[in-house]
């Protein structure tokens, strides 16, 4: 039985998502305010197509971004916290709903 948070012994994907973007999530060693997503491991990290979040983007309403050159890039930190506060924002809606 494999280890569920790791990759195989060959480096294989973990879920879909490659070993090199897990090592930045999980690595003590990387700070993860300087650990740095590109558009392909953001949608991979969310598990959405890389439309999907170029639609979030143009909308307004992804996760902050800047730019080095052309290609975006996304800091790990700042993805977590905008998925937290998406997750909460979510949850009050739900409850809102509900009453």
């Amino acid at each position: 039985m494999t280890n569920r948070g790791a990759p195989d012994r060959c480096g294989a994907p973990w879920y879909g998502i490659p070993f090199r973007m897990i090592q930045h999530i999980v690595d003590p060693e990387i700070p993860a305010d300087v650990a740095f997503l590109t558009l392909r491991e953001l949608a991979d990290y969310l598990r959405v197509s890389i439309r999907t979040v170029d639609k979030l983007m143009a909308d307004g309403v992804g996760p902050p971004c800047f730019r080095v050159g052309r290609q975006r890039r996304w800091k790990i930190h700042d993805v977590r916290s905008w998925v937290d506060g998406e997750s909460r924002r979510l949850s009050q809606q739900q409850q809102n709903f509900d009453d």
